[in-house]
């Protein structure tokens, strides 16, 4: 007689989704979809990459209660500016201008067995910042942005050094995540999907390497101008 195979119950697949609402100084910032989980580091992932902070110095107070956040930053003046909607991140991002992104200027390389792992290992939409040693956060969320955008959060309040890491994801990679990176000074993304042509155009431009396609026995290297991929 077969054994009756166990299935997951249907409940148990169900990912939980929250309107999270942030006040920055008193004034209603944004609410964003996101998992319930890692709020901190979105928050802060965010602020970071919209360049609303720029060190954890600028955080006077960061207050969790239930679904709402609000922030207290020591200059209450500095707002972000030109604003534009990218994809996947059920909010506003700060507008794309190639001109204020800085070129990566790293000379890192990569195993190839590393980024396999780091691709092959994530569920669906999730993010993880790896570096040479191995995985320093992994997490999941409804969109791959905000997946990305908490990575982020997570380093910068923990003051890793994202010019030695690499972003690894389990969605596309459009130009809001090529700005992340940009921005971090990340040297290279890494994703099981494909990229737009946009994304491309822009990390060529930059020196950002995009690997894509990444399975457990194949990957694409679209850019790689400052970046070794070893074997």
């Amino acid at each position: 007689m077969n054994k009756e195979t166990k299935r997951a119950d249907p409940i148990d697949l169900i990912l939980e989704e929250e309107p999270v609402s942030v006040r920055l100084n008193g004034s209603y910032l944004l609410t964003a979809m996101i998992a319930p989980h890692n709020k901190e580091e979105f928050v802060t992932g965010y602020l970071f990459t919209e360049e609303l902070i720029s060190s954890l110095a600028d955080i006077e107070s960061l207050r969790i209660e239930g679904s709402n956040v609000s922030v207290l930053t020591t200059n209450p003046f500095k707002i972000s500016k030109r604003r534009m909607v990218l994809s996947g991140c059920g909010s506003s991002s700060s507008f794309l201008d190639e001109k204020r992104l800085q070129p990566i200027l790293s000379s890192s390389q990569f195993q190839k067995t590393i980024i396999h792992k780091s691709v092959c290992s994530l569920p669906p939409i999730s993010a993880a910042l790896w570096n040479s040693e191995g995985c320093l956060f992994q997490c999941s969320d409804i969109g791959i942005h905000s997946a990305a955008v908490t990575c982020i959060g997570y380093g910068f309040i923990h003051n890793i050094d994202f010019s030695s890491c690499m972003l690894a994801l389990s969605g596309r990679i459009a130009t809001d995540i090529v700005k992340i990176a940009l921005f971090c000074k990340i040297p290279l993304i890494a994703s099981s999907s494909v990229p737009t042509r946009l994304a491309i155009t822009i990390a060529e431009k930059m020196g950002l390497c995009i690997i894509c396609g990444v399975n457990a026995d194949d990957m694409t290297i679209y850019t790689d101008k400052n970046i070794a991929v070893c074997s």
